[in-house]
């Protein structure tokens, strides 16, 4: 599995209360985030690790315009906002910056081997409709824990 789809389902999963499960499918959905933590939590630091290191001497730079003109919004000013060219080259900008990072690290594309005990199709329904969620992360569930 992609290291980017483990990563979505833990961060799926830890915002899921699986109350609607019985012990011992609440204990499997447990021991499935337990594998998934560490994959996410490297994914996470290895991104952070990629975004210093990536910091040109633009960055600060780029990062105070955006927060003043953030500010400006949040205020309701004229004042510190920025035009339709400065928005443009501050979006070009970081855009440009986080594929530099992601390409770096090539984290999106990484396969990671893990052994995942899966929730029966009668589990996971029960746990489908418990929660709400949209399709697209229903699918994304049912890819990483459904037997």
């Amino acid at each position: 599995m992609k290291t980017i789809k483990a990563v979505r389902a833990y961060k799926l999963m830890q915002s899921i209360k699986p109350k609607a499960m019985d012990g011992d499918n609440q204990m499997k959905y447990i021991k499935i985030m337990r594998v998934l933590r560490p994959v996410a939590e490297n994914y996470d630091k290895d991104l952070e690790d990629g975004k210093n290191a990536l910091q040109d001497e633009k960055f600060e730079e780029m990062q105070q315009k955006a927060a003043k003109h953030n500010e400006a919004i949040q205020a309701k000013k004229d004042e510190g906002l920025l035009s339709f060219s400065e928005l443009k080259e501050l979006n070009d900008y970081f855009t440009e910056y986080d594929k530099s990072v992601k390409k770096l690290l090539d984290l999106d594309t990484q396969e990671v081997n893990l052994s995942l005990g899966k929730l029966s199709e009668e589990a996971f329904k029960k746990l489908a409709e418990s929660i709400e969620v949209s399709g697209e992360e229903l699918e994304l569930l049912a890819d990483v824990i459904l037997e």
